[in-house]
């Protein structure tokens, strides 16, 4: 069989970055397509949706109660058998076990598993589909149409909003308990709330606020002294304004 990636590469503990061969990449891509062309992600899910985790972030803006829930490991909580189960409904036992061999490594730290892997083309909507069909997929189904709550996911990260810590507090509560039955891990180091403010991707959200948090903005501000590439500052200054336009003069 053609080898499927070319290196890997950890880039901090725990955390590996495998390299698709150019047939990998091929088949990856055709995965994904194929997937896509059967299946419609939840709209909440913001990294199939046009702007992404800043969009995830400013749905949130009207409400004043916000938890964050990390889910820990994500690609490396999905192994081979829970591909084939997200598949068969879409392509057929046979297809899905096919596809889910072409999809997944032997995990680094644990060889006896096979792993979704970061880098691969199909990873991120293979893991999206199997959360999907899992009890986690069905209770944020549910949360998702609840009234006067907002909920949006960015890959592995889940936000949720109301105007009560009440009802964060509940709501936090009830997916814990889908995470576990699902057979994923909270990642405590990364959830927070219920509270008035929460950090997610570098960004602080409160009510009717978004702010780049202080220390993401010593890098940005660190990159631009040293960049010699006017594209590279204005994407930067870009970026910031998109989030919070008076940030830009403290670059």
């Amino acid at each position: 069989m053609t080898p499927l990636w070319v290196e890997k590469f950890e880039v901090k503990p725990g955390r590996w970055i495998f390299v698709p061969s150019p047939e990998g990449r091929a088949v990856g891509t055709k995965i994904k397509t194929e997937i896509s062309s059967r299946w419609v992600p939840p709209n909440f899910m913001y990294h199939f949706r046009s702007g992404g985790h800043i969009a995830a972030l400013k749905k949130h803006l009207s409400n004043s109660s916000f938890v964050r829930l990390d889910i820990k490991d994500c690609f490396g909580s999905i192994n081979r058998s829970r591909v084939t189960r997200g598949l068969k409904t879409l392509v057929g036992y046979e297809q899905a076990r096919e596809w889910a061999k072409m999809s997944v490594v032997r995990n680094p730290i644990e060889p006896s598993k096979w792993v979704l892997p970061f880098g691969f083309v199909q990873s991120p909507i293979l893991a999206s589909l199997c959360i999907s069909e899992s009890a986690l997929g069905s209770c944020l189904l549910k949360i998702h149409e609840m009234r006067n709550v907002v909920l949006t996911v960015y890959v592995d990260d889940i936000i949720i909003s109301a105007l009560e810590d009440s009802l964060t507090q509940s709501i936090r509560e009830n997916i814990e308990a889908a995470i576990s039955r699902s057979g994923f891990e909270i990642n405590m180091d990364k959830s927070m709330g219920p509270g008035s403010s929460i950090t997610a991707f570098n960004i602080i959200i409160e009510h009717q606020k978004l702010v780049v948090h202080p220390d993401r903005m010593k890098q940005f501000s660190a990159v631009i002294n040293s960049a010699s590439n006017p594209e590279k500052i204005n994407g930067i200054r870009s970026y910031v304004g998109s989030i919070n336009s008076h940030q830009i003069s403290q670059l």
